[in-house]
């Protein structure tokens, strides 16, 4: 009787041990907490076809600022921008108080030439056979950079604009381009 009991708990453990492990492994990643709000909106507002990647985490730099997050869309790009203030998305110039953005291009907005044009070009890789560039436009206190890259035959893009790229290094940028092509898309519903 002992004897079973010890097999019966055994089984049990073995069972919750896999389910807690498969669990796990269906959860996967997630976009960095700043998204979070967004992610039902993102789901809804997301064109039929096109997949949204955000990174898991965003540069130290962006840890002593608010961030708000904010949904802009048309017929060309579906983007997530971060802006310094609550009320960005409604304001007359949306651009004077936008970071930057995260954005997938719908077919109508894919690039005709490709690496997209810019001052500095550098070709990066992101992990899993991914490869894009890492490109700089404009000249000391008003340098944008981008990484573009293509995958499951989308474009994407990430890119902060003016004062907000001084915080951030090259390598920061790669590494946010990494996390967005090898995180879990998000999908429309």
């Amino acid at each position: 009787m002992k004897r079973k009991i010890i097999i019966l708990n055994s089984f049990l453990g073995l069972s919750i041990l896999v389910t807690g492990l498969v669990i796990s492994s269906q959860s996967g990643a997630e976009p960095a907490s700043v998204f979070r709000p967004l992610i039902d909106d993102i789901r809804t507002q997301l064109p039929q076809g096109l997949k949204m990647r955000l990174p898991s985490s965003l540069p130290p730099a962006a840890s002593n600022i608010k961030l708000y997050p904010y949904i802009a869309s048309d017929s060309k790009i579906f983007e997530i921008r971060l802006a310094n203030t609550p009320d960005c998305s409604t304001s007359n110039n949306p651009s004077a108080c936008t970071a930057g953005g995260f954005g997938v291009f719908t077919p109508e907005g894919n690039s005709k030439i490709w690496p997209p044009k810019g001052d500095n070009i550098t070709p990066v890789k992101l992990g899993n056979g991914i490869s894009g560039f890492y490109i700089t436009r404009g000249q000391e206190n008003n340098i944008s950079q981008y990484v573009f890259w293509k995958q499951d035959g989308l474009e994407y893009v990430l890119g902060l604009g003016g004062g907000s790229t001084r915080d951030v290094s090259q390598q920061q940028m790669i590494d946010m381009a990494i996390s967005m092509a090898n995180e879990p898309a998000i999908t429309s519903k």
